[in-house]
Parts: C-alpha cells; structure tokens; sequence
C-alpha cells in the first residue's frame, strides 16, 4: 500500500479540502446495520417489514414468558430485550445435546423514522409489533396579506 502525502501551502484551500472531504465522508459513509445483535446474548431471529406508513416486526420468542419481554422505542431504535428460562429438569438428569438458547436475550432494530404510535401482541412464540410511522411533513403555503 502507497502513502501519499499531501500539502497545502495555502490555508484556505486546505480548510475547503478538509471541509469536501468531511462533507463526502458523512454522505457516503456506511449506515450501521438495521438490525443488531448484542454480543454475550442470545438473539432472537426478527422480520422487518414496511406497507405505507406502517412498520411491521416479527421476533420468534418462543419459550419466553410474555412477562419476561420488554419493548422500548427511543427515537429511532427499537430494542426487543427479555429472558428465557431454562426449562426444569430433574436433579438426576443430564443433558445430552442442549440447542435451545437460554438466558438474557436482546435485539436493536433501527427504525426508518421515529414512529407515531406502536403496538405489540404475543402469541404462539411470536412477538408482533406494528409501528405507525409519523406522516411527512407537508409544507403549507401561507398567505401574505
């Protein structure tokens, strides 16, 4: 790999460098991903949907008691957060193969706009959430008179 070194012996075409270069770098710079997982957790499989101005997730929680699961929307991310208790086994008993993710879980989903209103309803191992997105603003016109 190359280094090339650059210098200006002007201020001003420097400062209006750095300023196009700051400019390009915000524009084209990598959005973080939609949905995150949170390491030292398990994370719960989610679909993410949008129709009009409605967003629609799906998380699969089977397993995990309704009151063990939290929902908190703060601007624009949701976080799907909980637990999922190990089933009891008998004292006696050892497992011999062991899949089913157990423990604190938590999932972050970056929304496409701070929603309006949201709802949420869990049933069958299934959590839905249907998020309300905020109308665009419209401009107004407003007379002079």
């Amino acid at each position: 790999m190359t280094m090339i070194k650059i210098h200006f012996e002007r201020k001003v075409v420097s400062d209006r460098m750095r300023e196009t270069l700051k400019r390009l770098i915000e524009e084209f710079a990598p959005l973080p991903p939609p949905v995150l997982a949170v390491p030292g957790r398990w994370t719960p499989p989610v679909n993410v949907s949008q129709s009009g101005d409605e967003t629609f997730i799906v998380a699969e929680l089977s397993g995990v008691e309704k009151e063990d699961i939290s929902v908190v929307i703060q601007g624009q991310i949701l976080q799907i957060s909980g637990v999922r208790h190990l089933p009891e086994v008998k004292h006696s008993s050892r497992f011999l193969q062991m899949e089913i993710e157990h423990g604190p879980f938590e999932r972050i989903i970056r929304l496409p706009s701070a929603p309006a209103h949201a709802d949420a309803l869990y049933e069958n191992g299934l959590l839905k959430i249907r998020l309300k997105n905020r109308r665009k603003r419209v401009p107004v016109k407003v007379e002079v008179k």
